[in-house]
Protein backbone atom coordinates (compact mmCIF):
# COMPACT_ATOMS: atom_id res chain seq x y z
CA UNK A 1 0.00 0.00 0.00
CA UNK A 2 1.56 3.36 -0.78
CA UNK A 3 1.20 6.13 1.61
CA UNK A 4 0.31 9.54 0.62
CA UNK A 5 2.16 12.53 1.50
CA UNK A 6 -0.03 15.42 3.49
CA UNK A 7 -0.42 17.60 0.43
CA UNK A 8 -1.81 14.35 -1.61
CA UNK A 9 -3.71 13.15 1.24
CA UNK A 10 -5.54 16.44 1.49
CA UNK A 11 -5.94 16.76 -2.33
CA UNK A 12 -7.84 13.24 -2.64
CA UNK A 13 -9.99 13.71 0.16
CA UNK A 14 -10.88 16.98 -1.48
CA UNK A 15 -11.41 15.15 -4.78
CA UNK A 16 -13.54 12.72 -3.37
CA UNK A 17 -15.35 15.00 -1.72
CA UNK A 18 -16.26 17.17 -5.01
CA UNK A 19 -17.29 13.89 -6.51
CA UNK A 20 -19.46 13.06 -3.74
CA UNK A 21 -21.20 16.50 -3.60
CA UNK A 22 -21.52 16.11 -7.89
CA UNK A 23 -23.17 12.80 -7.36
CA UNK A 24 -25.70 14.01 -4.55
CA UNK A 25 -26.61 17.34 -6.66
CA UNK A 26 -27.47 14.94 -9.36
CA UNK A 27 -28.92 12.77 -7.16
CA UNK A 28 -31.20 15.56 -6.05
CA UNK A 29 -32.09 17.03 -8.87
CA UNK A 30 -33.46 13.50 -10.67
CA UNK A 31 -35.39 12.83 -7.21
CA UNK A 32 -36.17 16.20 -5.21
CA UNK A 33 -34.89 17.76 -1.54
CA UNK A 34 -35.56 13.88 -0.06
CA UNK A 35 -32.78 11.65 0.92
CA UNK A 36 -34.12 7.77 1.52
CA UNK A 37 -31.63 5.25 3.33
CA UNK A 38 -33.81 2.67 3.70
CA UNK A 39 -37.41 1.10 3.27
CA UNK A 40 -38.77 2.49 6.14
CA UNK A 41 -38.01 6.04 5.47
CA UNK A 42 -40.11 5.48 1.98
CA UNK A 43 -43.31 4.59 2.08
CA UNK A 44 -45.47 6.34 -0.93
CA UNK A 45 -49.25 6.06 -1.10
CA UNK A 46 -48.66 6.80 -4.66
CA UNK A 47 -46.44 3.29 -4.60
CA UNK A 48 -47.93 1.48 -7.74
CA UNK A 49 -48.03 -2.58 -8.07
CA UNK A 50 -45.90 -4.06 -10.62
CA UNK A 51 -48.57 -4.30 -13.36
CA UNK A 52 -49.94 -1.51 -12.83
CA UNK A 53 -46.46 0.20 -13.07
CA UNK A 54 -46.05 -1.93 -16.57
CA UNK A 55 -49.28 -0.54 -17.68
CA UNK A 56 -48.20 3.43 -16.96
CA UNK A 57 -45.10 3.42 -18.80
CA UNK A 58 -45.44 0.39 -21.80
CA UNK A 59 -46.96 3.26 -24.04
CA UNK A 60 -44.89 6.23 -22.91
CA UNK A 61 -43.98 8.42 -26.03
CA UNK A 62 -42.39 11.47 -24.01
CA UNK A 63 -38.89 11.08 -25.54
CA UNK A 64 -38.03 10.18 -28.94
CA UNK A 65 -36.74 6.50 -27.80
CA UNK A 66 -40.66 5.64 -27.64
CA UNK A 67 -40.94 5.84 -31.47
CA UNK A 68 -37.66 4.16 -32.24
CA UNK A 69 -38.09 1.23 -30.08
CA UNK A 70 -38.99 -2.13 -31.81
CA UNK A 71 -40.39 -3.80 -28.33
CA UNK A 72 -40.47 -2.41 -24.59
CA UNK A 73 -37.98 -3.97 -22.51
CA UNK A 74 -39.61 -3.62 -19.56
CA UNK A 75 -37.69 -6.34 -16.80
CA UNK A 76 -37.81 -10.02 -16.01
CA UNK A 77 -37.24 -12.08 -12.87
CA UNK A 78 -38.33 -12.36 -9.12
CA UNK A 79 -39.24 -9.13 -8.71
CA UNK A 80 -39.60 -9.25 -5.06
CA UNK A 81 -35.72 -11.32 -5.04
CA UNK A 82 -33.15 -9.05 -2.89
CA UNK A 83 -30.88 -8.85 -5.97
CA UNK A 84 -31.39 -6.52 -8.60
CA UNK A 85 -29.37 -6.33 -12.06
CA UNK A 86 -29.34 -2.60 -13.41
CA UNK A 87 -28.29 -2.12 -17.14
CA UNK A 88 -28.24 1.04 -18.32
CA UNK A 89 -30.85 0.44 -21.69
CA UNK A 90 -31.53 -2.39 -24.04
CA UNK A 91 -29.42 -3.55 -26.97
CA UNK A 92 -30.37 -5.02 -30.48
CA UNK A 93 -31.37 -8.36 -29.11
CA UNK A 94 -33.24 -6.75 -26.25
CA UNK A 95 -34.95 -4.80 -28.16
CA UNK A 96 -36.14 -7.80 -30.66
CA UNK A 97 -36.82 -9.72 -27.80
CA UNK A 98 -38.30 -7.66 -25.70
CA UNK A 99 -36.11 -8.97 -22.60
CA UNK A 100 -33.47 -7.50 -20.81
CA UNK A 101 -29.84 -8.96 -21.01
CA UNK A 102 -30.84 -11.95 -23.94
CA UNK A 103 -27.39 -11.11 -25.89
CA UNK A 104 -24.08 -12.00 -25.41
CA UNK A 105 -24.23 -10.30 -22.06
CA UNK A 106 -27.50 -11.97 -20.72
CA UNK A 107 -25.78 -15.28 -21.96
CA UNK A 108 -22.17 -14.14 -19.68
CA UNK A 109 -24.90 -13.54 -16.94
CA UNK A 110 -26.56 -16.68 -17.11
CA UNK A 111 -23.04 -18.52 -16.60
CA UNK A 112 -21.83 -15.89 -13.86
CA UNK A 113 -25.34 -17.18 -11.87
CA UNK A 114 -24.86 -20.67 -12.32
CA UNK A 115 -21.50 -20.59 -10.86
CA UNK A 116 -22.78 -19.17 -8.22
CA UNK A 117 -25.88 -21.17 -7.87
CA UNK A 118 -28.56 -18.70 -8.87
CA UNK A 119 -30.74 -18.64 -11.94
CA UNK A 120 -32.91 -15.21 -13.36
CA UNK A 121 -36.39 -16.67 -10.94
CA UNK A 122 -33.51 -15.81 -7.98
CA UNK A 123 -33.08 -12.10 -9.03
CA UNK A 124 -34.88 -9.39 -10.84
CA UNK A 125 -33.02 -7.49 -14.13
CA UNK A 126 -34.11 -4.48 -15.50
CA UNK A 127 -32.93 -1.52 -17.63
CA UNK A 128 -32.89 2.11 -16.54
CA UNK A 129 -34.21 2.87 -20.11
CA UNK A 130 -36.65 0.69 -21.34
CA UNK A 131 -36.31 1.83 -25.22
CA UNK A 132 -33.21 0.87 -27.37
CA UNK A 133 -31.07 4.10 -28.35
CA UNK A 134 -30.79 4.58 -32.40
CA UNK A 135 -27.45 2.94 -33.16
CA UNK A 136 -26.98 1.06 -29.86
CA UNK A 137 -25.58 4.71 -28.52
CA UNK A 138 -25.70 5.59 -24.75
CA UNK A 139 -28.86 7.20 -23.38
CA UNK A 140 -28.49 11.15 -23.22
CA UNK A 141 -28.77 12.53 -19.90
CA UNK A 142 -32.17 14.35 -20.72
CA UNK A 143 -33.12 10.57 -21.29
CA UNK A 144 -32.35 9.24 -18.23
CA UNK A 145 -33.29 12.01 -16.33
CA UNK A 146 -37.09 12.11 -17.86
CA UNK A 147 -37.17 8.20 -17.25
CA UNK A 148 -35.89 8.45 -13.50
CA UNK A 149 -37.90 11.67 -12.52
CA UNK A 150 -41.09 10.49 -14.14
CA UNK A 151 -41.28 6.64 -12.79
CA UNK A 152 -38.37 5.08 -10.70
CA UNK A 153 -39.73 6.43 -7.58
CA UNK A 154 -43.25 4.52 -8.26
CA UNK A 155 -41.41 1.24 -9.06
CA UNK A 156 -42.53 -1.40 -6.69
CA UNK A 157 -39.85 -2.72 -4.25
CA UNK A 158 -36.76 -0.87 -6.04
CA UNK A 159 -35.74 0.56 -2.09
CA UNK A 160 -36.25 -2.29 -0.22
CA UNK A 161 -33.85 -4.24 -2.77
CA UNK A 162 -30.73 -5.47 -0.60
CA UNK A 163 -27.92 -5.44 -3.98
CA UNK A 164 -28.37 -3.54 -6.72
CA UNK A 165 -26.04 -4.60 -9.25
CA UNK A 166 -25.48 -1.54 -11.53
CA UNK A 167 -24.08 -2.46 -15.41
CA UNK A 168 -24.25 0.88 -16.37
Amino acid sequence: MVRLSGEKQKLKMKMENKDLRKYLLQTKEIYGDQLYINKTDYQDKNMLTLDQYYHSIKDCLKCPLGNSRTNFVFGSGNYKADIVFVGEAPGLNEDLEGMPFVGRSGKLLDKILAAINLTRNDIYILNVIKCRPPDNRNPNTEEMLLVNKEYSLKWPNISKKKEAINFS
